[in-house]
């Protein structure tokens, strides 16, 4: 929909529209460098930008165009009444145009009063002063005889209401702002399910991307299979997802027949870099899932892994902790990695063995 121009339909120009014409006017005056009148396509396109940041500078040139085109003009110099009318089609919202008319009786433009008015009244602000007002429309009004004045326009209406100032978003939460002081277990906590898996979650190649991925969106819980793998060292993956979704191609293979296996991943280079992400984005505590579905020696080897990797990071409960006793807060454990999962007492015949391959599908792995 069209907004008008003050003065462009045959009505006697408001207040609002005289303030924003002469504003505009000594924003061209001061790119015509040599005083003709008119300036390059280009100086034109770049001062609507730079006036009107969200505008697209695509935008503008095209509407350049139309008007050289409509005009049948030789030139692609602009003019003062091709730069104001293009300004005032492209930067000005519609919405906005029309809600400061409402407000200002016609008068295109808002006093303290008026604004105060209306942040009591339609914002739900309270408490508000006439100078706190003044302050808003100094600090977004970009005429300078508006600011002195004390007198709102259109586009500064539109700067402050699509400001910080204005988001819906309370800004106390841009940080944490919940009581972190309570036991571990009384908060959700932001999980991912098998993020090193690059398909469908259960079947898919292995990518240590998608564990850094999840860690810089502030995952506090991250799941890692584990399994035996060659030369005694663990792997990530249970074996169902080893090896898959490999691109790796050799010399006389058919083209036609499935791509080779990719090398599995040791589960030391995936701790490696929860290491290195894991407190970027949050610093409070991250839990590890491990389904672990290693034997024996290889658990031994894993236990060295973790100790090595996490260092002092790694939280150990103190042996005389009973099951489901509270766990210390998240404020507590700043910067601490917590293992998840059921750990059987030492003298448990079910401690040693394999695991058979319905428990692996079930996905309930082995203890810790």
């Amino acid at each position: 929909s069209a907004v008008p121009a003050g003065g462009a339909d045959g009505r006697e120009e408001s207040p609002g529209s005289a303030q924003r014409a002469a504003w505009l006017a000594a924003e061209f005056r001061a790119v015509d460098e040599y005083g003709y009148g008119h300036v390059p396509e280009d100086i034109a396109v770049a001062t609507v930008c730079c006036l009107c940041p969200g505008v697209r500078e695509a935008k503008v040139r095209l509407r350049f165009k139309e008007m050289q085109r409509s005009k049948e003009k030789l030139t692609s110099r602009v003019t003062l009444e091709e730069f104001q009318e293009a300004f005032c089609e492209l930067c000005t919202p519609p919405h906005v145009y029309f809600l400061l008319a409402q407000l200002s009786k016609e008068r295109e433009v808002l006093s303290a009063q008026d604004l105060r008015l209306f942040l009591e009244t339609e914002q739900g602000q309270a408490g508000l002063t006439a100078e706190a007002c003044l302050d808003i429309i100094r600090r977004f009004e970009p005429s300078a005889p508006g600011r002195d004045a004390g007198l709102l326009g259109v586009d500064g209406f539109a700067r402050y209401l699509l400001s910080p100032e204005c988001h819906v978003f309370d800004p106390e939460h841009r940080r944490v702002c919940q009581d972190m002081s309570q036991p571990l277990q009384h908060y959700y906590i932001s999980a991912s399910h098998r993020s090193y898996l690059l398909e469908d979650q259960v079947r898919g190649a292995v990518d240590l991307g998608g564990l850094v991925r999840a860690l810089r969106l502030g995952c506090r819980c991250l799941e890692l299979s584990a399994s035996d793998g060659p030369e005694g060292e663990p792997v990530l993956g249970g074996r169902h997802e080893q090896g898959r979704g490999g691109s790796h191609s050799s010399p006389g293979r058919d083209p036609g027949s499935p791509p080779a296996p990719a090398p599995p991943v040791a589960l030391r280079s995936a701790l490696e870099v929860i290491n290195k992400y894991a407190f970027l984005a949050s610093p409070f505590p991250l839990l590890l899932y491990l389904c672990q579905r290693c034997s024996p020696p290889q658990q031994r080897t894993l236990t060295q892994h973790l100790r090595r990797v996490f260092g002092a990071r790694l939280f150990t409960p103190a042996e005389s902790g009973g099951a489901g006793g509270a766990l210390p807060s998240p404020e507590q454990l700043r910067g601490r990695v917590l293992l998840v999962g059921r750990r059987l007492p030492p003298d448990d015949p079910s401690s040693e063995g394999e695991v058979s391959d319905e428990d692996e599908e079930g996905g309930g792995g082995g203890m810790l």
